[in-house]
């Protein structure tokens, strides 16, 4: 019984170790790393839960043996006729013993009632021996179940708490991660001011690569896109206006660093926290955590974040095609309309002349639908016929522009075209405005596009 007890595990749990291994597995000692990995195996190495102490073999031999003691002990209770006890006595006698001997021994045994009662005393224990094994045993059934319960125990602390590291870690990281592409992105602020301003220092100039040529070429053509020009109809010249003018977003031409792909976790983490993931991988073996926030192979990738995100290009020539662009295409837009009214044509038809500019240069991929609409707009509202239409007016006849079936394009045109309308009378910048936002107009006024588009489509 006390063999079979003694090879219950019972590995106890070592709250200190675990507390290393959610710190820095690393840094444990080779001991502690044994107790550690002891304390995994525990559940692994326990008994099978289903097994019980009578289903082993040494209960078997137990029963077996208290089997035997039982039926000695009756044969002892033969009173006290010699040759029985002579016959039962013969297992016990010296190999070379004569036959007068034992006799002789089992008439003198018979003849002593005291020694005989002294074997039988002591064989009658026999009988209760196997009354105190099947109460032995459910003792010993206990002990394995708690034994188990506590192995059980042990392993899953021991997983819990490299489990908490691998969770601690990816915590650490993330934020860690986070913060560094705050601060990268931080160290270009100047820059990228700068360029939403158009204001671009020298500084800004050798960041970007820009040559002084560049530069001169760049700056003549924001202002001219900044600047009204006065436009006049051909002909005999009886009408005239301003062409609207924009503002080119210089930042839109940047290409900075990905942040995300810049700094990430790879090298954002450092060498410790690489090794103290290897050494906990290598202690749990194939109970390790699967989904862990860094991988071996990228260890050489410690702490080489960067401080401040690389400025890859700056598209000196997309920006000066946009500022030539933007100039251009809402002077002709200015002049068709104009030409139109001088021509003698009404209302209507001279914004459909307009329109038709509108319309090639956004299929030219020159402008977009919300640049073209606001300068349409302004353009009809540039001139002194405008006055005499009204907006309400001005809107309806803004169908042609709505590209009928185009949905939300359709929209942003003729919302542009009526802020554009607005812009010229009454809010000097407004039109620029639309250049610079229609993104964010695109987003917040689709759905109203599409129904624009819709009830213009059925006039």
């Amino acid at each position: 019984m006390n063999t079979y007890t003694g090879q219950l595990t019972n590995v106890p749990t070592n709250a200190a170790v675990n507390q290393e291994v959610q710190t820095a597995p690393s840094q444990m000692s080779a001991s502690d790393q044994a107790t550690y990995e002891q304390e995994l195996a525990a559940a692994n190495n326990a008994p099978n839960s289903a097994s019980t102490f009578e289903t082993t073999s040494a209960y078997q031999d137990l029963t077996s043996q208290i089997q035997s003691a039982v039926e000695q002990a009756n044969l002892w209770n033969v009173g006290n006729n010699p040759a029985t006890i002579a016959s039962q006595m013969a297992p016990f006698e010296q190999n070379n013993a004569s036959t007068g001997g034992t006799t002789l021994d089992a008439i003198l045994l018979s003849q002593t009632p005291a020694a005989a009662q002294t074997l039988q005393a002591a064989a009658a224990s026999a009988a209760n021996l196997q009354s105190y094994l099947n109460t032995e045993a459910g003792a010993a059934d206990t002990a394995l179940q708690n034994s188990i319960a506590n192995d059980q125990a042990t392993t899953q602390a021991a997983t819990q708490a490299g489990d908490q590291y691998v969770s601690n870690l990816t915590t650490t990281l993330n934020n860690a991660v986070a913060t560094a592409q705050a601060a990268a992105l931080q160290g270009n602020d100047s820059i990228l001011q700068d360029l939403q301003n158009n204001t671009l220092t020298p500084a800004d100039q050798a960041t970007l690569g820009i040559t002084n040529d560049q530069l001169a070429g760049l700056e003549t053509q924001l202002q001219l896109a900044e600047t009204p020009q006065a436009v006049i109809s051909q002909g005999a010249g009886q009408y005239e206006g301003n062409a609207p003018t924009q503002n080119i977003n210089l930042l839109a031409y940047l290409n900075q660093q990905d942040p995300n792909a810049a700094i990430t976790a790879a090298n954002t983490a450092t060498p410790q926290e690489y090794s103290d993931l290897a050494a906990l991988g290598n202690m749990m073996g194939s109970e390790a955590p699967q989904n862990v926030p860094l991988q071996a192979a990228n260890a050489s990738q410690a702490g080489t974040a960067p401080t401040v995100l690389g400025i890859n290009s700056f598209n000196t020539t997309g920006a000066l095609d946009a500022a030539i662009n933007a100039h251009t295409n809402d002077v002709a837009i200015e002049q068709a309309y104009l030409n139109s009214i001088q021509s003698g044509s009404d209302q209507n038809h001279a914004l459909a002349a307009a329109q038709n500019v509108a319309k090639n240069q956004i299929e030219a991929g020159e402008v977009t639908s919300g640049l073209a609409g606001a300068a349409t707009g302004a353009a009809l509202a540039g001139t002194g016929t405008a006055a005499g239409v009204g907006v309400g007016g001005t809107i309806d006849s803004l169908a042609a522009l709505g590209l009928e079936g185009a949905g939300p394009t359709a929209g942003i045109a003729l919302i542009g075209a009526a802020v554009g309308i607005l812009a010229a009378t009454f809010i000097p910048g407004a039109a620029q405005w639309i250049g610079r936002n229609e993104g964010a107009i695109m987003d917040g006024f689709e759905d109203f596009g599409n129904d624009i588009a819709s009830i213009f489509s059925r006039l």
